[in-house]
């Protein structure tokens, strides 16, 4: 009770119900729920009813109650049916998602915290002479208002100067210190991050955590999302946000005041989402009228906001520094990490940072590849970094059995590019696809990422920028042995790197100046993307592959060949089967060797070339220590023979092996499949015994590598098999 009435003195009494549960939610040190709030209301009029002044006082009735939860549920249903539209079902990890409940909730305390009550609760315990308290009475009067944050800072500075701050107790000291040096508003939430990265998954999830606040009305911030489209000029900006309030609210709403007065009586607060502000930062004057009005709108606790914001964009808000360090929460504060670390986006949540920090991606991908064959021979993560590519590429490998680099699933490319090529056209823009083909030409031309600013369509930089296709960078040029600052240039780096490979090579690489020695000369970064996309393009075109395998092989790339196994295209194949066999040479890693497995696993080439391969592989098998992915790889190849016959036939290009690990692997497989297959012809084994001895006998060639094999050729285990199968059956008879 001595907490309210201190309360009730600050905030002048109480002369509404909102007032009321403004001085219940200060006493109480958090907001209450409506149903919480329903509890007090029926306590105080059943129990303070009796002292009439007070009752008076008040200027409550019964009737308010009903009132004023009637307005408040009317307000809830229209929200309802505005936000449905923005929740999805898309999948969303367990743990991930409680962590950006537990985020939401935070933000929810942070946007129901005051930094004005915060500092004023202070300052008002301290000492004072009781000459000042007329002075003081004027400044806590304008601090009250609904005034300007940085003015009312101004102000709670002065207000200070009144008190003893000296002889006040040291920890309040440092706390008001902290408080008046590193003013936090708490007005903002600036979510950032590359495309892909889950900006606008966070909002949409943080309009799901609202709704599902809602349905149990236990909610006291209403996301409202609004169109950055509709962001026109300094002067209507405002007019359009209160208009859209008064739809929302059905009440006339006038003026910020009017809104503020309404919201505060039902009681709720308002955070506004607008996403992907960085569309206007090239146009200064709605720039400039967004910031503005974010300002004026935060003078009153009733209205909070949530900007997303493209990562590479972010370098417009530290324009207005002011505005991040106090109107925006930093990351640490929503995270509640409570040692301080540096980082870029200080004072806003960075997507792709949270994604590293939580393993989002790799979580997602350990899901894709759950009870899949894994292996230490490839990075499966590299080229992708962002959940929505961990998506994309989950779709697109859906029933395989294995993993390669992503960067050589032609439906990953596919998905990519079509997802950028269809925001592009979204652009209205008819000359876009010109400028597209120019910054190609820039790249081939200087083998470099980067273009300068002189060579672009300014006009279609927006564009390629909100699709996040080109992000911005500044370089400091200077003259040499020159003493002066330079000046800044701006230029622009190619994004998405899928996008712009299909874009090259569908446009670019297929005309007669090409020379495809080009294509291992460009960045890393790109240059997995091209390899790929190079052989996907040209597939069917066996003079192009054969002119790129030589080329590969001397830059040391031709896995990326490998791993572009093209299971419909038995010309791409074929050629590199036969590249492959006549440059064994070149598998000199783990990791080569290992795409030649991948290659013979999915390629269309027949059963008898696969196992040439192998055999002519089995030594590098045995040096780099692959024996149990040999093993698994050359199963799933001899179980697909059908008939005894071809299966017969298929086994000499296993025979001429010498390594001995090798011929056990392949005798012992090769044996299990061709009893199963006699078995299903209904051969008896003296049949079996008779059809391998004629076999061996038609081969001159089998009979000596047999007789030099100390008992460890391909034969010596393929017969040793065949008779452990057939004694075991005969124990099970």
């Amino acid at each position: 009770m001595k907490a309210f009435c201190e309360e009730y003195n600050i905030k002048g009494g109480i002369w509404n119900d909102s007032n009321f549960r403004a001085i219940l939610e200060a006493t109480m040190y958090l907001p209450v729920t409506d149903k919480d709030y329903r509890k007090w209301l029926n306590f105080f009029f059943e129990n303070c009813s009796y002292n009439q002044l007070l009752f008076n006082r008040i200027q409550l009735n019964e009737g308010t109650e009903n009132k004023m939860f009637s307005d408040r549920d009317l307000v809830v249903q229209r929200l309802e049916a505005k936000l449905l539209r923005y929740t999805d079902a898309k999948e969303c990890e367990t743990e991930y998602c409680l962590k950006l409940t537990s985020v939401f909730e935070r933000l929810d305390l942070l946007f129901n915290n005051s930094w004005k009550k915060d500092v004023l609760d202070l300052i008002t315990r301290l000492p004072h002479e009781q000459y000042n308290q007329d002075e003081i009475n004027k400044k806590l009067s304008f601090i009250y208002s609904n005034e300007d944050c940085d003015d009312v800072l101004v102000q709670i500075k002065e207000l200070l100067g009144l008190y003893d701050f000296e002889t006040a107790k040291s920890e309040n000291k440092s706390e008001i210190r902290e408080l008046l040096k590193y003013p936090h508003y708490y007005k903002v939430l600036v979510i950032t991050g590359t495309t892909g990265s889950g900006k606008t998954f966070f909002v949409n999830r943080y309009i799901k955590y609202c709704l599902e606040k809602l349905k149990i009305r236990d909610i006291s911030i209403i996301p409202y999302v609004f169109d950055i489209s509709k962001v026109v000029s300094d002067s209507n900006l405002e007019q359009l946000l209160i208009h859209e309030m008064a739809d929302l609210l059905g009440k006339s709403v006038q003026s910020l005041e009017d809104a503020s007065k309404l919201l505060s009586y039902l009681p709720i607060k308002i955070c506004f989402v607008i996403e992907n502000i960085h569309l206007i930062i090239d146009e200064k004057s709605k720039w400039n009228s967004l910031i503005s009005c974010i300002n004026r709108f935060s003078r009153y606790e009733e209205f909070k906001w949530l900007l997303t914001i493209n990562g590479y964009e972010y370098y417009a808000l530290e324009d207005i520094s002011n505005f991040l360090q106090r109107y925006c929460i930093e990351k640490n504060s929503l995270l509640n990490i409570s040692k301080k670390r540096l980082a870029i986006f200080q004072h806003a949540v960075n997507m792709d940072e949270l994604n590293k920090e939580w393993h989002v991606v790799e979580t997602i991908l350990q899901k894709t590849l759950s009870g899949r064959m894994s292996n230490t021979y490839v990075d499966v993560n590299k080229g992708i970094t962002t959940p929505l590519e961990a998506l994309y590429f989950r779709e697109c490998i859906e029933g395989e059995e294995w993993v390669s680099s992503p960067s050589t699933y032609y439906e990953f490319i596919k998905k990519i590019f079509d997802w950028k090529a269809n925001k592009l056209a979204e652009c209205n823009s008819t000359t876009v696809q010109s400028t597209v083909l120019v910054i190609v030409d820039c790249v081939i031309e200087k083998l470099n990422c980067v273009i300068k600013d002189s060579e672009l369509n300014k006009s279609d930089l927006s564009c390629l920028r909100s699709v996040q296709l080109l992000s911005s960078t500044i370089t400091i040029c200077k003259e040499n042995f020159s003493v002066s600052y330079g000046f800044q240039q701006i230029s622009y780096r190619i994004r998405v790197f899928p996008y712009w490979a299909a874009i090259m090579v569908k446009n670019r690489f297929r005309s007669k100046e090409f020379k495809v020695e080009s294509i291992t000369g460009y960045p890393a970064e790109l240059k997995e993307w091209l390899i790929p996309c190079y052989i996907f393009y040209n597939a069917q075109n066996e003079n192009a592959l054969l002119s790129l395998f030589p080329a590969l092989k001397k830059a040391s790339l031709l896995e990326y060949a490998l791993f572009c196994a093209q299971r419909d295209s038995s010309v791409f194949s074929k050629a590199l089967y036969n590249f492959i066999i006549k440059n064994v040479d070149y598998i000199k890693s783990s990791k080569r060797c290992y795409s030649v497995f991948y290659f013979v696993f999915y390629c269309p080439l027949r059963i008898s070339q696969k196992f040439k391969l192998f055999t002519s592989i089995a030594g590098k098998v045995k040096e780099f220590n692959l024996l149990n992915l040999y093993s698994r790889v050359f199963k799933s190849v001899v179980h697909t023979s059908k008939k005894l016959k071809q299966l017969k036939k298929n086994m000499l290009e296993l025979a001429p092996c010498d390594v001995l690990d090798i011929n056990y692997i392949n005798g012992y497989e090769t044996g299990e499949v061709f009893m199963h297959l006699s078995n299903n012809e209904e051969k008896s084994f003296d049949i079996v015994i008779n059809d391998i001895i004629a076999y061996i006998r038609e081969h001159e060639s089998i009979l000596e590598i047999i007789k030099n094999g100390n008992n460890s050729s391909f034969f010596d285990f393929f017969i040793r098999k065949c008779m452990e199968n057939y004694l075991k059956s005969k124990k099970k008879i």
